[in-house]
């Protein structure tokens, strides 16, 4: 398999600027989109999408991860296969559950106008498992400006046929379910075109059933252990919908989805893209015994891009979505502004959990994830129980904090980083805060000035806080293309 060599950059650029577009897309059409559809039409759409999630998450056996690690390439193209073929038994599977205990799910799920859109479980399963073997093959092969063009595609199409949809007056939870799958399948034939196009006549004489046998059994360890991790971490973040719509509504679990989605989707994209440079630059650290500066430097990055706007989006956030979104997805501001602190610490600890995998403590990362599970889990029940969202987001949040906080100082510590960095840290950051956030509170509590004035205020003051931070930090608005050098703080420029 021939290919154009490429740097390390280059490539999470490619990766990183498709997100980016997507995102911006979505972020642009979202207003709209939610003056058409009601949150319980994207409760019932989340509650779908956390069904497909978990079975897709496991649908190619995790088969689709061990395509990039044969250095012969007619043993990768057999992996491919097996995981295109477990694919479709998961997807055969899905539909006989369906068939067969449709009714259990909408009881457990306490959603009844959930019911005719279970029938698309499948279509979403393939679509969505099709996907992910093709991109892991189109990134063996480096082709990730097809990964990245096939986001956009996706996000496209979905968020185009929604919005047409919603104008000619469809505006349930079926059509939005509808304009993802439609987004999932456009970008999978997209891939899988580009995949048997160009290997077409190399597929047809490198794959047969040994050559497949002989993969399966290879790399048996990905469906033996790796698949439980995934799955574990799968149904952690998809867990709060479903007992959100067992406890209370669809209109409530769409409240949630939407306020969880449009905070997380830009801490998603500036988290993912320094995790996957981190983790790069993390596991040469370690071979140069830098890993502490590395660790330092990373986490300092974190906490200057997360903490200054999720504290602002604890204050305004129900008026930002009254603004952005229109009225009725005020409540989901509420969510975000309790929920702020978690997301917080899920940013700062995410892209460190990487150094599991650099120290070798899988098994540590595996506990992990179980706390988080069962933290999770506990903290909804006890709210549900208690018939409170805002009680069962508060626990959520608090245990989330405990949990994410503890996985954030858990690294550190195996990188050598003293606790006392991570309190520099983070008082330097909040002090940077308090004077645009106690300015923010006189407005909103004491002036009782406008939603959109207050919007207005916080908004310029989180652009202006972002913009002076990239600027200041030269290295991470030079593409990501870090520079540890052993003076520690924020990049080579500043001085403390």
């Amino acid at each position: 398999m021939t290919v154009e060599p490429t740097t390390f950059v280059q490539n999470v650029l490619k990766l990183a600027t498709g997100t980016a577009i997507a995102q911006g897309l979505a972020i642009i059409i979202t207003p709209i989109l939610t003056r058409l559809f009601a949150p319980d039409a994207y409760g019932i759409a989340a509650m779908f999408l956390s069904l497909s999630t978990m079975i897709s998450i496991v649908s190619c056996l995790r088969y689709e991860l061990s395509i990039m690690l044969p250095s012969d390439d007619t043993e990768a193209a057999s992996l491919l296969f097996v995981s295109l073929f477990s694919v479709v038994v998961f997807a055969f599977i899905s539909f006989c559950i369906v068939l067969l205990g449709k009714d259990m799910i909408i009881h457990l799920l306490n959603a009844p106008k959930l019911g005719p859109y279970l029938w698309l479980l499948p279509l979403s399963i393939l679509a969505s498992g099709f996907y992910s073997a093709f991109s892991y093959w189109l990134s063996r092969a480096k082709e990730f400006g097809r990964i990245s063009a096939a986001t956009v595609i996706s996000t496209t199409t979905g968020q185009a046929s929604q919005l047409g949809s919603g104008v000619l007056g469809y505006t349930s939870g079926g059509v939005i379910i509808g304009a993802s799958i439609f987004g999932q399948v456009i970008s999978s034939v997209f891939l899988g075109m580009r995949t048997f196009m160009n290997g077409f006549r190399f597929f047809s004489r490198s794959v047969s059933w040994k050559t497949m046998r002989h993969g399966v059994v290879r790399y048996k360890k990905f469906p033996l252990i790796d698949i439980w991790g995934a799955l574990l971490n799968t149904i952690s973040w998809q867990i709060p919908t479903l007992m959100l719509a067992a406890f209370f509504s669809p209109a409530v679990v769409g409240l949630y989805a939407m306020g969880n989605s449009v905070v997380r989707a830009p801490l998603n994209l500036v988290g993912g893209s320094i995790a996957k440079v981190f983790f790069q630059k993390a596991s040469e650290a370690k071979t140069n015994e830098i890993i502490t500066n590395v660790t330092e430097r990373v986490f300092e990055r974190l906490v200057a891009f997360g903490l200054f706007p999720l504290l602002m989006l604890s204050l305004v956030g129900e008026d930002l979505f009254h603004v952005i979104l229109g009225a009725k997805w005020a409540e989901a501001g509420v969510y975000t502004q309790i929920l702020a602190p978690w997301m917080f610490f899920t940013f700062i600890s995410s892209p460190l959990s990487t150094l599991f995998l650099i120290f070798e403590r899988q098994g540590t990362a595996l506990i992990f994830q179980l706390a988080i599970f069962l933290s999770r889990f506990i903290s909804l029940y006890i709210g549900g129980r208690l018939g409170s969202v805002y009680m069962a987001l508060l626990f959520f949040t608090f245990s989330g904090v405990i949990v994410y906080g503890s996985l954030c100082f858990w690294n550190l510590i195996i990188s050598n980083v003293p606790v006392s960095f991570f309190l520099k840290i983070f008082s330097r950051y909040l002090m940077i805060f308090l004077p645009s956030g106690s300015l923010v509170f006189l407005v909103k509590h004491y002036l009782n000035f406008p939603s959109l004035i207050t919007t207005f205020l916080a908004t310029l003051l989180v652009t202006t806080y972002v913009l002076y931070t990239l600027w200041k930090d030269k290295d991470l608005s030079k593409s990501l293309n870090f520079n540890f050098s052993t003076k520690k703080g924020l990049p080579s420029n500043e001085t403390d």
